[in-house]
């Protein structure tokens, strides 16, 4: 089964994730300062719904954003 998790690039991982987690009740199943999976219930066991990523952060060489570009919608 292949299915689709929202991955948003932001710019305080940390504060995101407990913003996410208090409003909507989701857990942290790996938290730190650059990534962050946030699950529907018991991490790992439940639903992977959202990953954040520090803007600014590359992974395996690919950077997320520019810092200096504009962001938002739109």
């Amino acid at each position: 089964m292949i299915s689709a998790v929202a991955r948003w690039q932001v710019d305080d991982v940390e504060a995101a994730s407990r913003w996410y987690q208090e409003v909507l009740g989701l857990r942290s199943g790996h938290g730190g300062p650059a990534f962050e999976m946030l699950f529907g219930g018991e991490p790992h066991a439940s639903p992977l719904v959202l990953q954040l990523h520090r803007w600014d952060t590359t992974e395996h060489g690919v950077a997320f954003g520019d810092p200096a570009a504009p962001r938002g919608q739109g």
